[in-house]
């Protein structure tokens, strides 16, 4: 028994496995090997494409809120501009109120007044009916009315 295996038998063998392996090399591992480098860039262009348009659409968005943002501050202006007017259309109708208002009380505080001289004229004379006929009737005599 040799230690040293038959060299010629060494080369018989390695030959058939050899050709196994450029045989596998061209119909399995070569077809597999492109498929999988093709799939890699199939995955990595899949993966920038999704990034891309994931920064597009964080773009718009983003003009979206600005756009929103534009259109809130525009609503504000506009709606703080209508209660300045309308807070000043206010204002002036109950000025215009209360001077119409306050004119209706004067007039009627001076016809108040008027009745009122009128009524003490009224009373002073009736009055001096009143004394003149109570003089008449305690004297007795025609008092003569001043």
């Amino acid at each position: 028994m040799a230690i040293l295996p038959d060299l010629w038998l060494m080369v018989a063998q390695a030959i058939p496995f050899a050709i196994t392996l450029i045989v596998l090399q061209k119909v399995i591992f070569g077809p597999m090997l492109a498929y999988l480098a093709d799939r890699d860039t199939a995955i990595v262009g899949s993966r920038e494409d999704a990034l891309r348009l994931q920064a597009k659409a964080e773009s718009r968005i983003a003009d979206y809120e600005a756009q929103v943002a534009d259109a809130r501050a525009t609503i504000s202006e506009e709606r703080n501009t209508a209660r300045g007017q309308a807070l000043t259309e206010r204002e002036a109708a109950i000025a215009a109120a209360r001077a119409e208002a306050e004119q209706k009380i004067s007039e009627a505080v001076q016809v108040i007044e008027g009745e009122q001289a009128l009524a003490a004229e009224e009373l002073e004379r009736l009055s001096r009916v009143l004394a003149g006929d109570i003089s008449t009737r305690i004297l007795g005599t025609e008092v003569a009315a001043t």
